[in-house]
């Protein structure tokens, strides 16, 4: 089962989407507590119908939809812009744990800043001296087949000297943990082992 193959320091994301209520339940009556959404609302009820397990937010947060969210969210995977920082500097109450989104391959499709762009820099200094804000580290989808995106995105947590770094899912979470995965966001191979 694939929670036996994960190490004890890393962080299992189940991600829930399109998931139902009860095999939500079923993974967590397993001790599963982390589960991650890509779309506010699948996070909303979910959340509020299970609030003892712990939300992370993986898709891209749009700002009308942050207020929303905010008392839901025990943890935002999806920074990626200075207009959500500010957003978020307005609206968050409490302490809330970030990772910064990267684009290391600059997919045009994908969120997530180019870490050569100069907003990058300014998003990580806004993070780091913000109060609200907890910045744990970076974040990112590579390209499939992409080895650069995860040597850039282990060379970013090492430069930063970060704590965290959410990367590797179903497909890729050994590559991932290779190169320093703290979190992994594991959906579908995680669910089908529950069957």
């Amino acid at each position: 089962m694939i929670l036996a193959d994960i190490p004890p320091h890393v962080t299992l994301i189940a991600m829930s989407k399109g998931s139902s209520l009860e095999a939500i339940a079923s993974l967590a009556a397993k001790g599963q507590k982390d589960f991650g959404e890509n779309y506010v609302q699948e996070l909303i009820p979910k959340a509020i119908h299970m609030p003892e397990l712990r939300w992370h937010f993986c898709g891209h947060l749009q700002r009308n939809k942050v207020t929303k969210a905010l008392p839901h969210l025990a943890c935002l995977h999806t920074l990626g812009s200075m207009r959500l920082f500010e957003k978020l500097e307005k609206e968050v109450t409490r302490n809330l744990p970030v990772f910064i989104q990267v684009n290391p391959d600059r997919e045009p499709q994908k969120s997530g800043l180019d870490p050569h762009d100069p907003e990058f820099l300014q998003l990580i200094k806004c993070v780091q001296s913000s109060q609200r804000l907890q910045f744990l580290g970076f974040m990112a989808i590579p390209a499939k087949g992409s080895l650069h995106a995860y040597d850039c995105m282990q060379a970013l947590t090492q430069s930063y000297q970060c704590q965290a770094l959410s990367l590797g899912m179903s497909e890729d979470r050994e590559l991932a943990l290779a190169h320093g995965a703290t979190h992994l966001r594991i959906g579908r191979a995680l669910f089908e082992s529950t069957h």
